[in-house]
């Protein structure tokens, strides 16, 4: 992977911000932030903070693949359309083919354990490469390891199962839909990877279930095939024993603010030899000074890291639909009044941007 320039950028997904995915399995989500239609007035306000040069977005395989077999011509061309907004606007679009949400169809039949998930998911991915001009960077896979363990252990989302011996089976299975459509990706002369989840885990005994988590949910997607390692990281979780311990952190989700822990995902992450992209980063507080220091924390542990990092998204560009918690955590740059879809832009995107601006200039400089 090579890129002229440090991204800097920030993220969403289809399914949290456009709205009327109604053939998705996921429900709660309606007119989301209507990013479907505002996605031009959104990459405007990006683009206006000045420093950030980059957008992070996923295609919504139920509107693409609403029946199985049939393909809209119009939602692929949506998302060719947002291609083509971010590079009118010097801003280097990273397309995620699946986050998390999946046709109705696709559940209905078995999900990720039917015999045809893999030819399908190829099938889809085909369309879309097909489609769309070629972006900076495909990621195949968002979280995997976080699907498999809410979908599949936690029982919290589609298919709410509470099965271990299935979960193994279906990270067998996204591993193998990785393979599948890496080829078809990279033919399109784009970069591919996963975004890989890492959670910080510690032991707060002298035994505890914190390095098997670590083993289990850090590290068993990381040596999947890939021209670069995407890295999502917010927070760390605490063990005594086999019981992991309440949340207490300062933010809407109760996580502990925790830097150092992006340090260590990015030194293990290093240990590929791969360009890694932290794909995802943020917080979800209506205290945006606090959401300010946490993002220059971040930043400052990616530094510190030495590890061959090409680039940092913040999660989330605008409020959005996060799943199970619903629209109440505010991890936006950009917040969001879902009665009216007014924007607000935030002060600390501003400050994010003026950090990413600052270092981009430092940068420039010692090339000089």
């Amino acid at each position: 992977m090579s890129t002229d320039r440090f991204l800097w950028g920030a993220a969403t997904s289809a399914y949290q911000v456009e709205g009327g995915h109604f053939r998705a399995d996921w429900v709660g989500a309606g007119d989301a932030c209507a990013h479907d239609r505002l996605f031009p007035a959104d990459l405007d306000l990006m683009a206006g903070l000045g420093g950030l040069n980059a957008y992070r977005f996923s295609v919504e395989w139920s509107s693409i693949e609403g029946v199985r077999g049939e393909f809209d011509a119009d939602a692929l061309a949506h998302y060719g359309e947002m291609v083509r907004a971010c590079n009118a606007r010097a801003i280097s679009p990273i397309v995620t083919l699946w986050h998390f949400s999946l046709p109705k169809w696709f559940t209905e039949r078995g999900g990720w354990l039917h015999p045809d998930a893999i030819p399908d998911f190829l099938r889809f991915a085909e369309h879309v490469a097909a489609a769309l001009p070629r972006p900076e960077a495909w990621i195949s896979l968002n979280e995997p390891n976080v699907y498999v363990l809410a979908g599949y252990v936690a029982g919290l989302w589609p298919p709410r199962e509470k099965r271990p011996d299935l979960a193994l089976r279906v990270a067998s299975r996204l591993r193998a839909a990785h393979r599948a459509v890496l080829p078809v990706l990279r033919a399109t002369g784009a970069p591919v990877g996963i975004a890989h989840h890492y959670a910080a885990f510690a032991s707060a005994s002298a035994l505890s279930l914190a390095p098997v988590a670590d083993l289990v949910f850090n590290r068993h997607f990381l040596r999947e095939p890939a021209d670069f390692l995407g890295l999502n990281y917010y927070t760390r979780f605490h063990f005594a024993g086999l019981q992991m311990l309440p949340w207490r952190g300062p933010t809407q989700m109760g996580w502990e603010i925790y830097p150092e822990g992006l340090e260590e995902a990015l030194r293990l992450f290093g240990s590929r030899r791969l360009p890694i992209i932290v794909t995802e980063n943020g917080i979800a507080t209506e205290d945006d000074d606090l959401r300010t220091s946490y993002i220059a924390a971040h930043i400052a542990a990616m530094r510190r890291s030495g590890a061959d990092v090409r680039g940092y998204f913040y999660w989330s560009l605008l409020d959005n639909f996060e799943w199970s918690e619903g629209f109440r955590p505010k991890f936006g740059l950009i917040g969001v009044d879902f009665a009216t879809q007014a924007r607000a832009v935030r002060p600390s995107a501003h400050a994010y941007a003026q950090m990413a601006l600052n270092a981009s200039n430092g940068a420039r400089q010692a090339g000089q």
